[in-house]
């Protein structure tokens, strides 16, 4: 990557007062040269940016939080029309908007994570992302009477197991579009998780 960065004056206008004004704006510009696949078009960002650019490490950060913007795509599609369906709530008040809205958040995060983990890392345990009693939980759900074979004392399932089950139980099949597990099925497996978890606690069995 070849990078080039300065800070440049930029005019602005209001418009509500339709006052103009200038401020200086930093800019970066990142292009990749002599690492480009054959027959794909290299990278090229121009970046605008309020955050001081006085060092090396200012600029990374900035085409670092820029690098981000797929993974920040992929929250909002699950958190708004995805899995989580933020934007059909049908709360009238305000405030009960903005917690629902956080609850979700957080589902959609931990979604987005199990999803990205378990295909950069599928080899991690399962424990990383799961709590023992989830593990016990998802098992029962996926293998019932069969369970014990498949976690047996001792054993740790992989992340990569754990997601393909989890998803199983939202009703991914690997069928439809032949890749991985996706953010609808996890969220529909974890909401079936969350109740088996509950059924668990509730039992007081020594699990």
């Amino acid at each position: 990557m070849v990078v080039r960065a300065c800070t440049l004056p930029f005019e602005f206008r209001d418009k509500r007062t339709r006052e103009r004004f200038t401020k200086e704006v930093g800019v970066v510009l990142a292009r990749e040269e002599g690492t480009v696949p054959q027959g794909e078009a290299p990278i090229d960002w121009l970046l605008l940016t309020n955050r001081p650019l006085k060092n090396v490490s200012d600029i990374k950060q900035v085409i670092l939080g820029y690098a981000q913007r797929w993974r920040i795509e992929d929250f909002h599609r699950t958190w708004k029309s995805g899995a989580c369906r933020v934007e059909e709530n049908q709360l009238h008040s305000p405030e009960a908007v903005k917690k629902w809205a956080t609850i979700l958040a957080a589902v959609a995060v931990r979604v987005e994570r199990i999803k990205l983990l378990s295909r950069r890392e599928p080899e991690r345990p399962a424990t990383d992302e799961f709590t023992a009693l989830e593990l016990r939980a998802l098992v029962l759900l996926r293998f019932g009477k069969a369970s014990n074979k498949k976690l047996a004392s001792g054993t740790v399932p992989t992340l990569g197991e754990a997601t393909t089950w989890l998803a199983q139980i939202g009703g991914y099949t690997g069928k439809s579009s032949g890749g991985p597990p996706g953010s609808v099925t996890l969220a529909r497996g974890l909401e079936e998780l969350a109740v088996a978890v509950r059924t668990l606690e509730a039992s007081g069995l020594d699990l």
